[in-house]
């Protein structure tokens, strides 16, 4: 009597981003999806500041962070966006094959909304990401994720 063991198939990965929009800063020089129930909004500074956020503005569960570029030093771009650094918790984050630490706190009208920042490097520019955190961190770690220097 022949024995056949069962065939394994391959099973298809699925990309939860393969259906995202892309947003590419050709002046920042980086590109990073974001899902379709989110939109980007351009604030004008030196290279670029973009939001990403849900299109429910101003829900509790909304996603939102910004993105800002700049030729700053990482130590005084987050001077002049958070006056104070010291005591704030500290976090580790790969973005962008870059692992850097970041600070958490509170911030907002009387210190409400929980957020946390960290900053890239690239080529003389600073990226600071500054992230709402009263968000599902998953869904801002899978936007994080896609985030790549186009140069």
């Amino acid at each position: 009597i022949a024995s056949t063991e069962p065939t394994q198939m391959p099973v298809a990965t699925l990309d939860p981003t393969a259906n995202w929009k892309t947003y590419t800063s050709q002046r920042g020089q980086f590109e990073i999806q974001y899902p379709n129930n989110m939109e980007i909004n351009i604030r004008p500074c030196v290279y670029d500041c973009v939001n990403i956020s849900t299109k429910r503005a101003f829900s509790t569960m909304t996603v939102s962070f910004d993105i800002i570029v700049s030729d700053k030093s990482e130590s005084k771009l987050l001077e002049d966006y958070y006056n104070i650094i010291e005591g704030m918790d500290k976090f580790t984050v790969t973005v962008a094959n870059q692992k850097v630490t970041g600070y958490s706190g509170l911030g907002g009208e009387g210190g409400a909304y929980p957020f946390k920042v960290f900053v890239l490097k690239n080529n003389n520019k600073t990226y600071l990401f500054d992230i709402n955190n009263n968000v599902k961190s998953a869904e801002i770690d899978q936007i994080l994720s896609t985030f790549k220097f186009t140069n």
